[in-house]
C-alpha cells in the first residue's frame, strides 16, 4: 500500500561514505521515519521483520520499540530453533532497558526479555552455565515485584532447576 524508492549501492564501503556524511540528527530521524513506515507497511505481520525494526527503533532513539521488537525477535528466533540469534536479540534488548525510566512498565519488559532469555541460554549453554544462572536470579528478583506476572512459573521453575543442577539442595 505504499509507494517506495529504492536506492542500491555498488559498493559497501560507498555506502558507508554517504551514511557517515549525515550527521547524527539526521540518521535519527531517517531511523524513525524507516521505522515508522515499515510498521505501518507490514501492519499486523511485523514479527517477520521484527530484527530491522528493532535495529531502527534503536538507532531512532525510541527505545521502547527498539526493546518491544528486540523481544519480538527472540522469540522468532527462539521459535525457529536458531536460539545462538535470539540470545543475541534478547541480550540487545537487555542493554536498552537502562535508557527507560524507572517503572512497573519497565520491569515488566525486562521480566519478559529475561523470561524469554532463560530456557534459550538453557539450550544454548545449560543449566550450569553462570550466566543461566544469573539470568534466572535476576528475574526472580522482578518476579518478586510483580504480583501476578505469567512469568512467575517458569522463572520459579527454572531456577529450581537450576539450583538442583548445582547441588543446591537445601536452597532447591
Amino acid at each position: 500500500g505504499t509507494v517506495a524508492a529504492r536506492y542500491s549501492f555498488i559498493h559497501a564501503l560507498y555506502q558507508e561514505v554517504f551514511y557517515q556524511r549525515l550527521t547524527p540528527n539526521r540518521r535519527k530521524g531517517l531511523h524513525l521515519r524507516i521505522g515508522e513506515r515499515m510498521e505501518a507497511a507490514f501492519g499486523g505481520g511485523t514479527e517477520e521483520i521484527a530484527a530491522q525494526l528493532a535495529l531502527h527503533f534503536e538507532r531512532g532513539k525510541d527505545y521502547p520499540l527498539a526493546i518491544k521488537y528486540s523481544l519480538l525477535a527472540g522469540q522468532q528466533g527462539a521459535q525457529r530453533s536458531a536460539n545462538p540469534e535470539a540470545v543475541d536479540h534478547l541480550r540487545k534488548g537487555l542493554e536498552l532497558i537502562p535508557h527507560l525510566e524507572q517503572s512497573v512498565e519497565r520491569a515488566d519488559q525486562e521480566l519478559s526479555l529475561l523470561a524469554q532469555l532463560g530456557p534459550v541460554l538453557i539450550a544454548t549453554q545449560g543449566y550450569g552455565a553462570a550466566e543461566t544462572a544469573h539470568c534466572f536470579g535476576r528475574a526472580r528478583e522482578l518476579t518478586g515485584q510483580a504480583a501476578d506476572s505469567p512469568h512467575m512459573f517458569p522463572v520459579l521453575y527454572g531456577s529450581w532447576v537450576i539450583k538442583l543442577t548445582w547441588a543446591q539442595f537445601q536452597t532447591a
